[in-house]
């Protein structure tokens, strides 16, 4: 830490720099207090809010992860990836509506996000709402056409649906691009049925 300050490091870029160390060892409480140290001297460390909101996810400290993302949010209103995690975060604490809200800003921010898509087709299928879950998995799929787990999961959609021959289309594509993927394999034998 000296040396660093006499080499005319900032600060703050020290305390976070240290809270980078603690991360890479699983050591997320000392994380979280160069973080703070570090955003008490630069509360505008955009870097340093995003690790902090990522270190209260690691140890379980939901309601801090979920206020510090917010926060961050505020700051940086196009960054997908907290959109993402804070959806993600949500969806953990079962608020399903915010869970969407947050993934739908997501999406708005990064319309390539297929983890966005992914996990709102997710939560559209515990509340067995098929056709908003397809309308998500097609929108992922339409970025990542040859995404295996997005055409097993669509084709079981399908197949929810009585949508049988689509399903088998999607479950034979999966299967010709991983063979030995025993989703895609059930699937295909779930689609006569």
């Amino acid at each position: 830490y000296e040396k660093a300050l006499d080499c005319g490091a900032a600060e703050d870029e020290i305390y976070l720099s240290m809270a980078f160390v603690y991360e890479n060892k699983d050591e997320y409480n000392n994380a979280i207090k160069c973080l703070r140290k570090c955003l008490k001297l630069n509360p505008d460390n955009s870097p340093a809010l995003y690790e902090l909101a990522f270190c209260y996810e690691h140890i379980q400290d939901i309601e801090n992860s979920i206020n510090v993302y917010q926060q961050y949010i505020d700051e940086n209103p196009y960054s997908d990836t907290a959109w993402l995690s804070l959806g993600l975060l949500y969806a953990r604490i079962n608020d399903y509506e915010k869970a969407l809200q947050a993934l739908d800003y997501a999406t708005l921010a990064n319309p390539r996000s297929v983890n966005a898509f992914i996990n709102m087709a997710n939560i559209h299928l515990i509340f067995d709402d098929y056709d908003k879950a397809i309308e998500a998995l097609e929108a992922g799929l339409e970025i990542e056409h040859e995404n295996t787990s997005i055409l097993c999961q669509l084709g079981g959609c399908y197949n929810f649906t009585g949508k049988h021959e689509d399903a088998k289309a999607l479950f034979s594509k999966a299967v010709n691009l991983e063979p030995l993927n025993d989703e895609a394999v059930a699937g295909m034998g779930m689609s006569y049925y």
